[in-house]
């Protein structure tokens, strides 16, 4: 039986980094809006938005915050990028790219067409 106060061997306790913004000039959406937690969760998930919704808060408030899990998805899509113990998240979240629109269901390409108009 193990004891609940003693953490497992590989738990490893995550380190703080600082968020600061990426100045960025490609058209698109703020961060908190329903298009990026509407169409973005379809391509990342709903972790990786929540992380990048963190990012984006700690970026505005100077603060430092544990590295987020889904980093490593983030950079994979373009949202952020990670340097030692600073992350650079997008000020502006762009548009979700054409080849990953093509892979969404029928219903949301149609919502996705008529939140881009």
């Amino acid at each position: 039986m193990e004891d609940a106060g003693i953490p497992r061997p590989t738990v490893r306790r995550r380190r703080t980094v600082r968020a600061v913004v990426w100045d960025d000039p490609t058209p698109g959406f703020p961060a908190h809006d329903d298009y990026v937690r509407r169409f973005w969760t379809a391509v990342i998930g709903p972790g990786a938005v929540a992380d990048l919704l963190r990012l984006m808060a700690a970026a505005g408030t100077d603060r430092e915050l544990k590295r987020p899990v889904s980093l490593p998805e983030l950079a994979r899509a373009g949202l952020a990028r990670g340097s030692g113990d600073t992350i650079s998240v997008r000020a502006v979240v762009p548009l979700v790219p054409p080849d990953r629109v093509r892979q969404f269901p029928t219903s949301v390409r149609q919502a996705h067409a008529r939140a881009t108009r």
